[in-house]
């Protein structure tokens, strides 16, 4: 499935109708990342990141190193858009 850079930024900011799976694949799409490219860091089978997006089976630390792979952060955000808490790398070292 292709999107246009303003349907990504729909699902990816905005939310709309999409499920986890889609804000996943999106997210690597913006950032100019593969699945495969994404497999290979994390040791895994195109095959098996494949089956972890698209039944969203993500543990809290693989998101950050989601995040720390796409150049981006795991934040959580009030209503107001103000980051509360943003996760990065070196909180899985500690």
């Amino acid at each position: 499935m292709l999107y246009t850079f303003n349907k990504l930024y729909d699902i990816l900011i905005i939310g709309g109708e999409f499920m986890l799976k889609d804000k996943l694949k999106g997210l690597l799409a913006i950032t100019g990342k593969t699945q495969q490219e994404l497999a290979n860091v994390n040791n895994i089978s195109r095959q098996q990141q494949s089956n972890k997006i698209n039944n969203a089976s993500y543990k809290l630390n693989e998101l950050v190193e989601l995040a720390d792979f796409t150049d981006t952060k795991l934040a959580f955000i009030d209503k107001d858009n103000k980051p509360l808490i943003v996760f990065d790398k070196e909180d899985l070292s500690k």
